[in-house]
């Protein structure tokens, strides 16, 4: 293993031993590319890496389509939204299986493009950068891969976020509602 790897690896299980790093609600999976027509299989997972309830009422996810320099509101929590410890919540479309928490319809864009989860506040909660994706102003440190169609971008580990999109997501079937 190189030094790297090594560093990683330490690094990584450090924040699953402390739970240090990931102390609050992030953006634990992401699918933006479905086989065919997309509308309807998008979906965001949130997850709730504290060892506390998470009241994420009026927090909302947000889109940042990769040619522009905006962010645009996709979605609210309703007030009273509240993740248990290592709960998951899936807000996605009405074709996801099973039905996400929160059903909305997504125009997410294959990337490379972005998302992020902001607090009720306007507090950036988490950033993605998906699909090719490197500006650093909307993504951590380097933007996850793209990923083939039919496939989501997952976190390695449920919940662990060393603010480098590229390291903390890697390609997966689709597993809305269910843990990495």
């Amino acid at each position: 293993m190189t030094s790297g790897g090594r560093f990683l690896f330490c690094m990584v299980l450090a924040c699953v031993v402390s739970r240090a790093c990931a102390q609050t609600v992030v953006i634990n999976e992401l699918y933006y590319d479905h086989p065919g027509t997309d509308t309807g299989h998008e979906f965001v997972e949130l997850f709730n890496a504290g060892a506390s309830p998470a009241d994420i009422s009026d927090a909302a996810i947000e889109f940042h389509n990769g040619t522009g320099s905006t962010w645009s509101l996709v979605w609210r929590a309703p007030p009273g939204t509240v993740l248990a410890p290592d709960g998951l919540y899936v807000v996605g479309g009405e074709l996801v299986v099973p039905l996400p928490d929160a059903v909305i319809t997504y125009s997410l864009q294959n990337g490379p493009d972005a998302i992020r989860l902001v607090n009720a506040d306007g507090g950036v909660l988490d950033t993605v950068g998906y699909g090719g994706l490197d500006d650093p102003d909307f993504v951590e440190t380097r933007g996850a891969d793209a990923v083939p169609a039919g496939k989501s971008i997952a976190r390695a580990l449920d919940g662990v976020d060393s603010n480098n999109n590229q390291i903390d997501f890697v390609a997966a079937s689709p597993t809305p509602g269910r843990h990495n």
